[in-house]
């Protein structure tokens, strides 16, 4: 049965109009990690929409409950959320400003990207022909390889950006999330099983990832 992401998590929250909150650092321990590394999955755009973490989080921890074998199972992050690496020519218009500490560039392209995201820090890591590879920092959580792809555009002076590599990550994460076309439940999936919610409680039913 096919499946509809976060789409239809969004659906499922009633999640509407307002101003969009973002997870960020201080919110992260208020979540199992899992959460937010599913909705970061399928979010669009650059960051990742709180009301759609909070309302997995609930999801996944009573079907943790109810479910032994969720609680073993993890989604892995194959990027650190928290920063973005930026490889720029030597004639970069903005490169003493970023060699200073200052992330803002002046170009309205880059700076575009950037400023929502508000990077906490910058620091070079290393210069290779001339070459100088930045790393920005975020308190935002974000989707690195959505900003990454974003800001390789922006301007010929970037050579290449990319993410960083995450730490403490394991690599047995299976855990999915879904939400069935039919009955519209929520379910995570895990080693070829899927756990549905129906009638306030979580079964095991067949796997059709």
């Amino acid at each position: 049965m096919r499946r509809a992401g976060l789409l239809a998590l969004l659906a499922l929250a009633g999640c509407g109009g307002g101003q969009v909150e973002y997870v960020t650092r201080q919110a992260e321990p208020s979540f199992d990690r899992d959460a937010i590394v599913l909705a970061a999955r399928d979010a669009v755009g650059t960051r990742v929409p709180l009301s759609l973490v909070r309302s997995l989080d609930g999801e996944l921890r009573a079907a943790r409950v109810a479910q032994l074998p969720l609680q073993s199972a993890h989604a892995v992050l194959d990027y650190d959320p928290h920063k973005v690496r930026v490889t720029v020519l030597p004639d970069a218009p903005w490169r003493a400003r970023w060699e200073s500490g200052d992330w803002r560039t002046g170009v309205a392209e880059i700076d575009g990207v950037l400023d929502p995201l508000r990077p906490t820090g910058i620091a070079t890591r290393s210069t290779i022909d001339g070459k100088i590879t930045f790393e920005l920092t975020f308190e935002t959580w974000i989707r690195a390889k959505a900003v990454a792809y974003s800001l390789y555009s922006k301007h010929p002076s970037i050579a290449q950006s990319s993410v960083a590599p995450p730490t403490g990550e394991s690599d047995a994460g299976d855990l999915i999330y879904g939400v069935d076309s039919a009955s519209r439940q929520p379910e995570f999936s895990t080693k070829g099983t899927t756990y549905r919610r129906s009638g306030g409680s979580w079964s095991a039913v067949s796997a059709d990832l």
